[in-house]
Parts: C-alpha cells; structure tokens; sequence
C-alpha cells in the first residue's frame, strides 16, 4: 500500500534532459540530477541540435569538401558532448544518453511522448547569432509533446537544494492547471508556496481564487496570495519576475500560451518575457 500511494503523490518517474554542445547543457544535467534525485526518477540525457549541414544545405550539391568539413565538425561535437556527460555522471547508474538520429533538433518532442518531466534550456536571444538550438524550440517542444517542462536558465547559479520558495502564476487557465498537477512533487517539498493573480479587476475573481485554496489544501499547502491589478496585460511578465524576485522564488510555474490570438496577445506576452528575462527554473506547461 505504501508503495501504490508513493507512485500516486508521484507519477515522475522519467525526466528527460535536452543536451546540446554548450557548456550550459551539463548544468541542466547537474539540476536534472538533483531533480530526479528527488523524486525519485530515472535520467535521460537527449542529445539534440541543428547539424551544420542543415544550415548550409547548398553545400551539399556543391562542395563534397565542405560537406565532409561540416560532418567531422558535427561528429566532433557529437562526441565532445557524449565526453562531457560521461565525465558528469561517474558513479551513477540512473542516467542514460541517448541522440535524436534525424536532422531537425524538433524531433526531440517524440522522444518526450514516454517522459514524465522534461529539462530544457531557456531559449537563446536571436541577438547573439548562431545557436544550435533554434530559438522556438521550448515553446514547439512542450506545444508537440504536451509534457511539463523544467526550463533552466542560461546565466546565474542553479539550486542546489530542493525549491524553497514557489511561486504559482494562475488564471484559472487550462495551461496553469496542467502546470500545476506537474508541479506538486516540488510543491510537497516547498516551505513556501506562493500565488499570484495578475491582471484588472474584472479577473479578481475571488470564487476562483477561495476554490484553488481549498484545492491547495487538499495537499497540505497553505498559498500566500498576491492579487495585483496591472496598467497592460502586456507587463504580466515583467510583475511575475518582479514578484518572484521579491519573494526569493527559487521556482516559478506557469502555463506555456500560444497559437491562439486573443490568448497570444494577451497570456502568450507573458510567456515570451519569462522565457527572455528569467533568472530561475520556470515550471512550464501547454
């Protein structure tokens, strides 16, 4: 009994970690770990990028010089990548690698159709240049295989401990709620769980808001509330992080919005802001 309970508070049980040939991708495998750690659950280190020669398909016709340039220089990377993982998991029986086998980096969604929780990186600024990772990339990943995601950001230290401070963002949305069923195993072991309604009056449904506490604690949690009225939808993101940074959030869930007009103008800003100017892992959902 005891075991057919721990598998229902916790149905994480395969967390799937995207890698690429960035020096970030090995701290994504790193907080996976502590993640997993966790729950617990097995790893899976899911090598995906845009090979060269995708980028510079006319080669293929015109230079065999090139092209083979271009393929060492992949499998190189490949191989540099699968070094660098062998060295981070010395010692650990729980984590595999595996590689998407085709061109398109995209097609790391199926893979994530037999995973519980995926770990992605936040998307690179077009700003920079070339990335080997395409810059929609979280929002087609989690759009496709409809599996939460972990998202890591790019800069700044990662926790080291399980999260603390959460922070929810809710609408009453159908992407806040699958958000939240994925976030309840790290929500369990929060000292804080916060929520935050962000929005005008005419959204400070207070119905809503009695309901998800009463729902919050069926599971033991006792939310503090943050109800804000905004000048723009279009600053929802901006508050969240605000807010986050405020409270010293270590962990932000929220729905992933998109494709939809109406909600894209005014939920999908949001989702663009968090995933440009986060600073810690966001919990998304689609």
């Amino acid at each position: 009994m005891a075991a057919w309970t721990e598998m229902i508070m916790n149905p994480l049980r395969h967390v799937l970690v995207h890698v690429d040939g960035s020096e970030r991708a090995l701290d994504r495998l790193r907080f996976a770990q502590l993640v997993a750690a966790s729950l617990p659950a097995r790893i899976t280190a899911l090598y995906a990028v845009t090979p060269w020669l995708q980028l510079y398909p006319g080669h293929q016709d015109a230079d065999h010089a090139a092209v083979a340039t271009l393929s060492r220089l992949d499998t190189e990377k490949r191989a540099r990548a699968h070094a660098a993982f062998q060295s981070a998991i010395q010692g650990l029986s729980d984590v595999n690698w595996d590689e998407v086998r085709t061109p398109s980096p995209y097609d790391f969604a199926q893979h994530a159709l037999c995973a519980d929780l995926l770990v992605l990186g936040q998307p690179a600024h077009a700003s920079v240049g070339y990335h080997e990772v395409p810059g929609d990339f979280v929002h087609t990943i989690l759009e496709h295989s409809g599996k939460p995601a972990l998202v890591v950001p790019a800069l700044g230290a990662l926790p080291d401990q399980p999260f603390k401070t959460a922070l929810i963002a809710w609408n009453g949305s159908r992407e806040c709620a699958r958000a939240l069923s994925a976030a309840w195993p790290f929500l369990a072991q929060a000292q804080a769980v916060h929520v935050a309604m962000l929005g005008d009056p005419v959204n400070d449904d207070a119905a809503s808001r009695a309901h998800l506490t009463r729902y919050l604690g069926l599971h033991d949690i006792e939310p503090i509330w943050h109800v804000r009225r905004l000048a723009s939808p279009s600053n929802a993101g901006t508050a969240l992080l605000s807010l986050a940074q405020d409270i010293q959030a270590n962990l932000l869930v929220m729905g992933c919005y998109g494709h939809s007009r109406a909600r894209e103008m005014v939920l999908g800003g949001a989702t663009r802001t968090v995933l440009n100017d986060m600073s810690l892992p966001v919990l998304m959902a689609h």
